[in-house]
């Protein structure tokens, strides 16, 4: 630039106040006047142009900072929307292992090191997105700095532009300015928006471990309680389990005392059988003790008549009427009713033996009674039944000690009647002798056929 002064906008008006009495200007003065203010135009373009290239040079790293932080905002925003939904992850994975927790006592090994991953990762995140905001913030301050260096160079510009356009450009160029300081604002804003919800979140997060913690001490204290009442449920359990083996070998004993109950009623009906017989086999002894009376009362008539012809043939041995023969025959007959009395005697001795074994067979039967009744006092259960086997023991009791007593009864008789038979016979045979005896049991043999 010229060292005289400068012309702003091709203002002649220094010159036209410095040359206010030259009427007259001559054409060298003009021509170099001209030459000079071409020279200040052309001057005054490079310089517009070199500020219009810095200008745009300024506003084109501008706009590349503002892409660039645009970009920074934009991915911070999905940073901030990647921690969003990993803290939403991790807290569905923390209800997911308090859920878990709750069946299985073994994730807290797993819930710790998920809280201390939330931490860690939450820490990074803040850290990370304060380093990103100082960042952002020394941006502003070099956007700041490069602002006030590009109005410091627009007041410069301003002496030597032109005022409309230089006002115009400096207008537009602290509009942009405005905007671009306005919107860093706005974002720096918002990223303090954002981190402060960073922060409200990991408080909430914290103040969810603290919960999920007591949570978790509430979850230990139930799991302890759990297993004291399992602990309990299971001695209950041994207890009924021991309570059932001792009811199950109860039971055993009980159905093992049954079927020897029912083997003793089976015992006790063959008993009763065995009684059915032995009152048969009396009855039939009865009739053979009647048929023996009946018998012994003819043997007591033959012995009278024989007693009587006795009487007589020794009359008429006295008298030497009766022959030999007759003595014969008489003696046959008398040894014929010996040897009917002597078999008589043989079957009431063997009747005798069978009486005394059928009341040794008949004796058990109190020892039955008594196991029976030790049965009853055991099984309360079926106390009608064993009641109304105890009513049939007890009548087959009472018809056993008849029976006792009617076979006693008759075993007296049939002693009686043998004595005074054998008795009876014995008294008098022994004063047969000789043909006088023979005679007797010859008319006793004679007679027999009729009386047996």
């Amino acid at each position: 630039m010229a060292s005289s002064a400068p012309v702003v906008n091709g203002d002649l008006s220094g010159d036209a106040q410095s040359t206010p009495v030259r009427c007259l200007v001559t054409p060298e003065e003009t021509i170099e006047q001209m030459k000079l203010l071409i020279k200040e135009n052309t001057d005054l373009k490079e310089t517009l142009q070199q500020t219009n290239s810095s200008m745009k040079e300024k506003f084109e790293e501008l706009s590349v900072w503002k892409e660039r932080q645009t970009g920074v905002i934009e991915f911070l925003e999905r940073k901030l929307e990647e921690a969003k939904e990993h803290i939403s992850t991790l807290t569905r994975e923390n209800v997911e292992l308090q859920r878990l927790k709750k069946s299985d006592g073994g994730t807290q090994v797993r819930m710790e090191a998920r809280r201390r991953e939330v931490d860690t990762l939450n820490t990074v995140q803040v850290e990370k997105l304060s380093r990103e905001l100082q960042q952002v913030r020394s941006d502003l301050e070099i956007a700041e700095s490069i602002n006030k260096t590009l109005t410091d160079s627009c007041r410069v510009m301003e002496q030597e532009k032109l005022q409309q356009g230089k006002q115009k450009q400096e207008k537009q160029l602290q509009e942009k300015l405005q905007q671009a300081l306005q919107e860093k604002q706005k974002q720096e804003k918002q990223l303090q928006e954002k981190l402060q919800q960073a922060l409200q979140e990991k408080l909430q997060q914290e103040k969810q471990l603290q919960e999920l913690q007591e949570k978790q001490k509430q979850e230990k204290q139930l799991q302890e309680k759990l297993q004291q009442a399992l602990q309990e449920k299971q001695k209950q359990e041994n207890q009924l389990q021991e309570k059932l083996q001792q009811a199950l070998q109860e039971k055993l004993q009980q159905e093992k005392q049954l079927q020897e109950l029912q083997e003793k009623q089976k015992q006790e009906k063959q008993l009763q059988e065995k009684l059915q017989q032995a009152l048969q086999q009396q009855e039939l002894q009865s009739q053979r003790v009647e048929e023996l009376q009946k018998s012994l009362a003819q043997l007591q008539e033959a012995y009278t008549q024989l007693s009587d012809e006795n009487c007589r043939m020794k009359e008429e041995v006295k008298r030497g009427e009766i022959s030999k023969e007759a003595v014969n025959a008489l003696q046959t007959r008398l040894e014929a009713a010996e040897k009917a009395l002597a078999d008589k005697q043989v079957k009431m001795d063997g009747m005798k033996q069978e009486i005394f074994r059928k009341e040794k067979e008949l004796e058990t039967i109190p020892v039955f009674q008594t196991q029976a009744e030790v049965y009853l006092l055991d099984f309360n259960a079926e106390r009608a039944a064993r009641e109304k086997i105890h009513e049939e023991k007890e009548h087959l009791c009472y018809e056993l000690e008849a029976l006792k007593q009617q076979n006693r009864c008759l075993q007296e008789e049939l002693d009686g009647l043998a004595r005074q038979s054998v008795t009876a016979i014995q008294g008098r045979h022994r004063p047969l002798q000789g043909p006088a005896l023979r005679v007797a049991l010859q008319r006793t043999t004679s007679r027999g056929p009729e009386m047996w």
